[in-house]
C-alpha cells in the first residue's frame, strides 16, 4: 500500500514538472511569435516609406 502512494507522488511530481517546463516552452514561442510580427510589420513599414 505505501508503494503504491509512494509511486502517485512520485507520478504526479514529474507530471507537475513537465506541465511547468512545457508552460515554459509556450510562452517562450508565443514571445519569439510576437516578436517576429513587430518585427515584419516594422519591415513592411520602412520599405512603405521608402517607396514613396
Amino acid at each position: 500500500m505505501d508503494k503504491i502512494i509512494i509511486t502517485l507522488l512520485v507520478v504526479i511530481g514529474v507530471l507537475v514538472l513537465f506541465l511547468g517546463i512545457s508552460l515554459e516552452e509556450i510562452k517562450t514561442l508565443q514571445q519569439d511569435k510576437r516578436d517576429w510580427k513587430n518585427h515584419y510589420y516594422a519591415a513592411a513599414q520602412i520599405k512603405a516609406k521608402n517607396s514613396k
